[in-house]
């Protein structure tokens, strides 16, 4: 939730996890967006990261991306802007673990236009969604 100057008010959707959620943290990008990891139930309590762009919420990688399951998340940015987690790993006897999301490239969006490409970063499939006419010629490269 975040103040709106005199109450807190739900940030998004209530309720986006998979399952229940737990040991949650809460970080903000470089760009300001708040990104938040924790152990997913529906996952079997393996860590998921998300981040919210001011209209939804969506993965950062996988759902449920440690090979076990997970306590004490810790999330942070990197001065890249490169996400990094530290949790207790039941993989490994429940020892620390460090992960950093090695992200793709991305998709440039161009400014000013109908072009919605989601999810960004993608790592084996993008949506693209146009509100254009179909009549009008278009070119995409990627």
């Amino acid at each position: 939730m975040k103040l709106d100057g005199a109450n807190w008010v739900i940030d998004g959707n209530a309720g986006f996890s998979v399952g229940e959620a737990g040991n949650m943290t809460l970080a903000f990008n470089p760009s300001g967006q708040p990104t938040v990891a924790f152990t997913d139930d529906g996952s079997f309590g393996k860590a998921t990261v998300l981040k919210y762009d001011s209209t939804s919420w969506s993965n950062i990688g996988d759902s449920g991306f440690s090979s076990g399951a997970a306590n004490f998340l810790c999330l942070a940015y990197s001065p890249s802007g490169q996400p990094y987690v530290a949790f207790q790993d039941w993989a490994e006897n429940g020892k620390a673990t460090v992960m950093f999301y090695d992200a793709p490239e991305g998709i440039i969006e161009a400014a000013n236009t109908r072009l919605s490409i989601y999810p960004n970063p993608a790592s084996a499939q993008i949506t693209i969604v146009t509100t254009s006419s179909t009549s009008a010629q278009s070119q995409l490269t990627i």
